[in-house]
């Protein structure tokens, strides 16, 4: 969990409650929704990049490249999409596997890759390093998630399912501080690799 902390001067900052240290000269917001202008040099499509970064991506080792492969046709024009609208440089390549098509997408090393990967870390997470965004840009995020590791249930209530705790941890932070409901839970699932934790986030369109 988190929270805010707040200056006399009210700049505010979110840390984790884990290495919150209290101070007698400081005033604390314990709960809350973060308002206010966009605080990170992230366009909304870069914002939506992440989220299919964190979602389908595979970070290059030796470079700063990323790539992507796919089956569905939909993620494929909604990658190029995205791409397109901030000119990043990428290749198509197209591959018969295993009994079907895949379609590999390529991001060449660029200060457009660099800057995506650092917000996302080694370990290919939605993270701390995104509680700076402010409220409209954390709902870009959240709005984009469905289209990657989410679906849509008939009511419009986004279910979102990672194997990444850290990423679940943040999209619950995220709709506390958007005003959104979110239930967290966690199964174990079977997969041709073995047995893995699957943690799932459930998200309300109506708070």
């Amino acid at each position: 969990s988190y929270t805010a902390k707040t200056s006399a001067l009210d700049y505010s900052r979110i840390e984790e409650a884990a290495k919150f240290k209290p101070s007698s000269d400081k005033r604390y917001k314990l709960g809350g929704t973060i308002k206010g202008s966009d605080y990170v040099n992230l366009s909304d499509t870069e914002i939506q990049l992440l989220v299919a970064i964190q979602a389908d991506a595979y970070l290059m080792k030796d470079c700063s490249g990323i790539a992507f492969t796919f089956v569905k046709q939909r993620k494929i024009e909604r990658l190029k999409t995205l791409l397109d609208k901030i000119s990043i440089k990428y290749t198509v390549k197209n591959y018969f596997r295993k009994g079907r098509n895949e379609v590999q997408i390529y991001l060449t090393s660029s200060p457009s890759t660099v800057k995506l990967r650092s917000y996302l870390g080694n370990h290919k997470t939605l993270n701390n390093n995104l509680l700076v965004l402010s409220s409209r840009q954390m709902t870009v995020m959240l709005d984009e998630v469905q289209y990657w590791d989410g679906t849509t249930k008939d009511n419009g209530d986004i279910c979102i399912d990672t194997t990444s705790k850290e990423t679940v941890d943040f999209i619950q932070t995220a709709c506390s501080l958007t005003e959104r409901k979110c239930k967290v839970s966690q199964y174990t699932k079977k997969t041709n690799f073995g047995v893995c934790e699957v943690y799932r986030a459930y998200v309300s369109v109506v708070s």
